[in-house]
């Protein structure tokens, strides 16, 4: 029984590139690539929203995922939940009642490293 050896190179961590303010309308924003994988982020907020969207207690984080094929699936609205609960836990929403921020995250390209980049 013959095993085939591998390099070392494909154990190796792609670079990982962060070029911030990349949007000028935005409020923060950022290009995010790990590899060939790439991605778009934009926060925008604390705004005003919709009295039925308001909390009286702390800030609505809306978080929107979209991949490069465009059709969301039930894998983007995990990644959005995850990053709705790491952002929850990051933002002082309570000192921003009444308020929304929007996360925005679109897929430029994904050569394998999308959920590398989403979970952390």
């Amino acid at each position: 029984m013959e095993v085939e050896s591998t390099d070392l190179k494909d154990f190796k961590l792609r670079p990982m590139k962060c070029e911030c303010n990349f949007l000028s309308k935005s409020d923060g924003s950022a290009i995010l690539s790990q590899g060939q994988t790439v991605a778009l982020v934009s926060v925008n907020g604390p705004l005003d929203i919709k009295m039925t969207s308001q909390s009286i207690e702390k800030a609505t984080l809306e978080v929107l995922f979209t991949s490069k094929a465009g059709k969301p699936s039930v894998a983007d609205r995990y990644k959005e939940h995850v990053i709705r609960q790491t952002c929850e836990s990051a933002i002082l929403s309570s000192l921003y009642p009444r308020t929304g921020i929007t996360v925005s995250i679109q897929e430029l390209e994904d050569y394998g490293g999308v959920s590398s980049m989403v979970y952390g």
